[in-house]
């Protein structure tokens, strides 16, 4: 039930609770307040464990009259939004190797469409369909029903709203080979890449509320986002965890898919906690106002560092080899090892696909150029968490243990605590 509010309380209200980065939004503000948080969704869902200490909201944000009835009854002073619809663009089977080769192919072409902008919008129109920021119009919008909600009176307690977006805004997902203006360090004031993206339609519309004073807003951008949540399809740690699992299940050690030069580029990551961490600083300083913030864990997420810390946490040798591979090229049959794993560890009954994000996975190993995230602007402003790359990666396997995803894994190596 939603608790009375208050004249000097804080509360908190996260739409998208049930997603990577919603997830760890909602378990953030849970362990760090004793303030109401409230966790909307169309299941209205809560993170597990929190059940006593989030409420959950079910609403479809596509509901405007039932979004502003929820804020005039929970009068929220803070509104975190991760509400992202992702559009069916995935890789579907393709693999890190069919994707470089891919994208080795189109590169030298890419300067005559980048010229050219009737050609250029519809190839970077089918790029990003494909890369899940060009969808149907269904994100702005989902985010363009809060924008009118927050202008009505319903929404007259809302003092913050903190927006999720990411740097694929910067065109991360083209880098140098498919986008020639992709700057070498990225900073909030860097251009938009070229083509269409939904990312652009809600920075446009929460800059506009911004405009008008009436509620500060705040834009957070991060790369990948690092959160564990039970059936993602677009979370990392899930694809991290659930590989190694396999490989541990099929007796073979945990080989890294996309080949040496993937391996030794580095990109940015932040964990949901973190970016919940920045949302809510940027909540309560004044200077945060109409601004958009770089987001990562404070360091650059490398495989070199990552890869063997994984495979120690499930006792096994790492292994890259110099080209990209296909999944069934290490798990010869990964549905049936999968499936011998699940019944005979007495995990969450969940069939491969559902646990397994495994395009997003193979997108994530096909990045052969540095991603280099300019974070000064929010330090020099006063946010300076920082968490360590490994120890959060290491950290959200460990709750996906918790969870029944994952089955039991060796004690952690020495040095490294567990959740």
């Amino acid at each position: 039930m939603a608790t009375e509010p208050t004249s000097n309380t804080a509360r908190h209200l996260v739409l998208g609770a049930t997603g990577v980065a919603g997830d760890g939004i909602a378990r953030h503000l849970a362990e760090t307040t004793d303030e109401p948080v409230f966790a909307l969704s169309r299941r209205g869902s809560v993170p597990v464990g929190y059940e006593a200490r989030i409420d959950g909201v079910a609403c479809d944000l596509l509901d405007e009259a039932g979004l502003a009835t929820q804020l005039e009854t929970l009068a929220p002073t803070r509104v975190y939004y991760a509400a992202h619809a992702h559009p069916a663009g995935n890789a579907g089977d393709l693999n890190p190797r069919t994707m470089q080769r891919m994208l080795r192919m189109a590169s030298p072409f890419s300067r005559v469409w980048d010229a050219l902008p009737g050609i250029g919008d519809g190839v970077y129109g089918l790029i990003g369909r494909r890369a899940g920021i060009v969808d149907n119009g269904r994100n702005a919008a989902m985010f363009g029903a809060l924008v009118r909600a927050l202008r009505g009176p319903a929404a007259a307690t809302v003092r913050h709203l903190a927006v999720l977006t990411g740097g694929r805004l910067y065109g991360v997902h083209l880098g140098p080979n498919l986008y020639p203006g992709y700057p070498g360090r990225l900073a909030e004031d860097s251009p938009r890449h070229p083509g269409p993206s939904w990312y652009f339609a809600i920075e446009d519309l929460a800059f506009d509320l911004a405009s008008e004073g009436q509620i500060g807003v705040s834009l957070h951008r991060p790369h990948f986002i690092l959160g564990a949540v039970r059936g993602a399809p677009y979370s990392l740690i899930n694809g991290l965890g659930v590989y190694a699992a396999l490989c541990r299940e099929a007796g073979v050690p945990l080989r890294f898919l996309g080949g040496r030069a993937v391996y030794e580029a580095r990109f940015e990551a932040a964990s949901s906690e973190q970016i919940a961490a920045q949302m809510a600083w940027a909540a309560c300083t004044p200077e945060a106002r109409g601004e958009a913030f770089n987001v990562t864990n404070g360091e650059p997420l490398r495989w070199p560092e990552v890869w063997p810390a994984l495979a120690a946490r499930f006792g096994l040798e790492a292994e890259v080899s110099e080209q990209a591979m296909h999944l069934r090229e290490v798990v010869a049959d990964p549905e049936a090892t999968w499936k011998a794993l699940r019944e005979r560890a007495g995990l969450v009954p969940m069939p491969l696909g559902a646990a397994f994000p495994q395009a997003f996975l193979h997108q994530s190993m096909v990045m052969t150029w540095d991603v280099h995230y300019d974070i000064g602007k929010a330090e020099r402003m006063g946010f300076s968490e920082r968490r360590a790359q490994v120890d959060e990666v290491l950290r959200l396997i460990d709750r996906l243990v918790v969870d029944g995803t994952l089955p039991p894994l060796p004690a952690p190596p020495a040095g490294v605590a567990a959740d």
